[in-house]
């Protein structure tokens, strides 16, 4: 598994990323799906303060405390969640409050981030990485943000590349670490949340694309400020992304019309160059 998630929009909406055991947005019912692999998580991106995207918070810590009592375990977790969001900060406030969720607890190391749009954030991976944010536009009732996953990537030194490997090392103790390599910021994932006008100079050349496309048609939309296919497709293409996986689906549209709208968008921007594109159907669990 490297992706695996759930989007029925207005109920639920989450995607786990394996590679960095990272969680995007937390709706209900994930523990029924995720159930002991939640154990491994070890970052929560929360987009913004819509119920849908978060109250199956409380259910995920129950299932990692569960695991921590039984086992003496708890992966080390850090929870990133937009500053000043209302509903979230007073949904975040009473689980701290009530189950005692300070900051460097004696039993659950949990890491309460407040984030802001243009900040970077340590993350926590196993790679070197690091977060981006960005502001994000929605409804007005709710602070949006959106993410970039970012790896510190060490290269050689383009007039080193042809020294071969086993000579690297002694390469580096003669003339020092920073003369031979150099540090590439290489932006390998984007989640943008639920959006529209998503900000495509933020993230481009982003080697994952994550979007919504509520609606299938531009005609479909009315008084929502939730993106079409269209908008994302041209958004993915306009950052020269890699991947686009599609999700907050609108319940109104079944499997096939859902295919036959995407493989008219991809044929439309095939001329862009090669973007794999991945959807999750409306209630319906998603894996790669």
């Amino acid at each position: 598994m490297i992706f695996k998630g759930y989007s029925k929009a207005k109920y639920s909406n989450w995607l786990y990323y394996s590679p960095y055991h990272t969680l995007f947005d937390a709706g209900e019912g994930i523990n029924t799906i995720l159930e002991e692999k939640i154990v491994a998580i070890n970052n929560i991106i929360i987009s913004h303060g819509h119920t849908d995207h978060y109250t199956g918070l409380i259910n995920i810590l129950m299932t990692k405390f569960g695991h921590y009592y039984s086992t003496g375990e708890f992966n080390d977790l850090s929870i990133y969640y937009p500053k000043n969001d209302a509903a979230l900060m007073a949904y975040i406030g009473y689980i701290r409050n009530f189950y005692n969720l300070g900051d460097g607890g004696k039993e659950f190391k949990i890491n309460w981030v407040e984030v802001e749009p243009g900040r970077t954030y340590e993350f926590n991976t196993k790679l070197d990485t690091y977060l981006e944010t960005f502001a994000i536009e929605h409804t007005k009732d709710v602070v949006s943000i959106g993410y970039n996953i970012i790896e510190r990537r060490r290269k050689l030194k383009p007039e080193y590349c042809s020294v071969p490997p086993e000579n690297i090392k002694k390469l580096i103790d003669e003339k020092g670490r920073d003369a031979v390599i150099y540090i590439e910021d290489k932006r390998t994932l984007t989640y943008c949340g639920d959006s529209v006008n998503a900000p495509v100079e933020k993230f481009i050349n982003t080697d994952i694309l994550i979007h919504e496309a509520t609606f299938l048609k531009t005609d479909d939309r009315f008084g929502q400020l939730h993106s079409t296919l269209e908008e994302a497709f041209d958004i993915a293409v306009k950052a020269n992304t890699k991947r686009l996986i599609l999700m907050h689906i609108s319940t109104r549209y079944k499997y096939d019309e859902i295919k036959t709208e995407i493989n008219k968008m991809i044929e439309r921007y095939s001329t862009a160059g090669v973007i794999k594109v991945d959807f999750i159907v409306p209630g319906k669990i998603f894996e790669v």
